[in-house]
C-alpha cells in the first residue's frame, strides 16, 4: 500500500471513530466498510480483521443485526485460521447473542456451544464459562429448564474456581433458576451461594457424585 493510500485510510478511519464517540453508528460504518475495503484490495488482512470487529460491534449499536452477522461470519474466517483461541470463540460467543436477538435459536444454541467447545480447547475457562451461562439463560427462556441449570450450574463452577467478577451474578441467576426448577433441595445454592462459596463447592462437589 502507498504512503498515500495509508493516510487515506487512517483519515477515514479516524472519521469513523469520531462518528462513533457522537453516537452517529450508520454513519460510522460507511467510513469503516470503505476502510476494509480498500484494506482488503491493499492485501493487509491484519487491518482487515480489526476492521471487520469493530463493524460487527458499529452495526449492532446500529440496531442493523443482519449487518453485523456478515461481518462476524466473515471474522471467522480470520480468527478460525489460528486454530482455537479466545478470539475465535468471542467471535460465536457474539453470534450467538445477535441470533438470540433475532429469536433464531437453533442458530443461536449452535453458536454458543461452538463457543464452550473452542474455548476448552484454548484453555479459556472464564470464556467457556460466560457461554454456558449465556446459554443457560437462553434455554430458560425456551422453556428447557433442566438443561438450563446444567448449564448454569456449570458456569457457576468455572467462574467459583476462576474466581471470576461474574461469579456473584451467573451465581444468583442459577440459584434462582435451580430452586424454580428442582424445588427446595436445591434451596442451599440459592441461599448460600453468594456469601458462602464453600457452600456451593460442597454443592458441586455432591451434584458431580465425587
Amino acid at each position: 500500500m502507498s504512503p498515500a493510500g495509508h493516510d487515506e485510510i487512517m483519515e477515514r478511519y479516524k472519521a469513523a471513530q469520531h462518528l462513533m464517540g457522537m453516537h452517529r453508528y450508520v454513519e460510522a460504518a460507511r467510513y469503516l466498510d470503505d476502510c476494509l475495503e480498500k484494506c482488503e484490495m491493499a492485501g493487509d488482512t491484519t487491518s482487515c480483521e480489526s476492521l471487520l470487529g469493530e463493524l460487527a460491534v458499529c452495526y449492532q449499536k446500529a440496531t442493523q443485526v443482519e449487518d453485523s452477522i456478515v461481518a462476524l461470519n466473515r471474522l471467522l474466517a480470520f480468527v478460525s485460521a489460528r486454530g482455537p483461541s479466545s478470539e475465535w470463540a468471542i467471535v460465536h460467543h457474539n453470534l450467538g447473542i445477535l441470533h438470540d436477538q433475532q429469536r433464531d435459536w437453533d442458530k443461536a444454541e449452535l453458536h454458543f456451544r461452538r463457543s464452550t467447545q473452542i474455548s476448552a480447547e484454548a484453555g479459556d475457562r472464564r470464556g467457556r464459562a460466560l457461554s454456558l451461562s449465556m446459554l443457560g439463560q437462553m434455554l430458560f427462556r425456551l422453556g428447557r429448564l433442566h438443561e438450563s441449570v446444567d448449564c448454569l450450574l456449570g458456569a457457576v463452577e468455572i467462574l467459583f474456581q476462576e474466581d471470576a467478577a461474574e461469579f456473584g451474578e451467573v451465581a444468583s441467576f442459577a440459584g434462582r433458576i435451580a430452586r424454580e426448577t428442582h424445588g427446595p433441595q436445591f434451596g442451599i445454592l440459592a441461599r448460600n451461594v453468594i456469601t458462602d462459596p464453600m457452600a456451593l463447592k460442597a454443592f458441586l462437589k455432591n451434584q458431580n457424585g465425587s
